[in-house]
């Protein structure tokens, strides 16, 4: 049993050996060959991990190649579309931000008038125009996370929206380029540079959907909770 096990083990060896062999030998028809950096035999100094994949070779890629590498963060941030929504939300966020201003100094204002009338009051009336004062914040504190939640929402939508045209647009770049996989930069190691479609798949999107508007509900009355 064991000498049929280490056989086994052998013969497995053999093949997977085998196979790296053909792999690469495969690599070498489908990928033209590229200048070869010359052996550095000094002493190797600590180098930082890059931020992005390393670029060994930009010796353009055949016409036609299954793998291709999109920078996604680059993607979602740089596009016209993306810029739009960025903007739209801080501007809403802005004006939400003064709006409840408005309130929160008007209760501000009322707080500072309770106080005073602590001591001069009836305590009954004081305690109806104390409670009133409370269910008012409270509200102003529900209308605040309110607004903001759907000022959050909206952006989702939005980004939601550009990644549906974004995925239209990749799809189109894969059919092009006969590639049968795309990957996110982050899971690669080492690619050549023309496999990456980013900056093609930005001008691609500003071209489809330049901007994508925020769909945002009409602002309550700011002089409310």
């Amino acid at each position: 049993m064991a000498a049929n096990a280490s056989r086994a083990f052998r013969s497995i060896g053999v093949l997977c050996r085998i196979l790296v062999i053909g792999v690469i030998a495969a690599s070498g028809a489908l990928w033209p060959a590229g200048p070869v950096a010359a052996q550095d035999t000094a002493e190797p100094e600590a180098i930082e991990a890059p931020t992005s994949p390393p670029i060994f070779d930009a010796t353009p890629a055949p016409e036609s190649f299954p793998i291709l590498v999109i920078r996604q963060s680059t993607l979602f941030s740089e596009t016209a579309a993306a810029r739009s929504i960025a903007e739209q939300v801080a501007n809403a966020e802005s004006e939400l931000d003064a709006d409840l201003d408005v309130v929160g100094e008007s209760l501000r204002t009322r707080e500072r008038e309770l106080s005073d009338l602590r001591t001069t009051l009836p305590k009954e009336e004081f305690d109806a125009l104390a409670a009133e004062f409370e269910r008012d914040v409270r509200a102003f504190y529900a209308r605040s996370q309110r607004e903001r939640g759907l000022v959050d929402q909206a952006e989702r939508d939005a980004r939601n929206k550009l990644q549906r045209a974004a995925q239209e647009v990749l799809i189109e770049i894969m059919r092009q380029r006969n590639a049968l996989v795309m990957l996110n930069e982050e899971q690669i190691v080492l690619s050549r540079h023309s496999l990456d479609v980013t900056q093609e798949a930005i001008a691609r999107l500003d071209e489809v959907a330049p901007r994508i508007e925020l769909q945002l509900p009409e602002s309550e009355n700011p002089a409310q909770p």
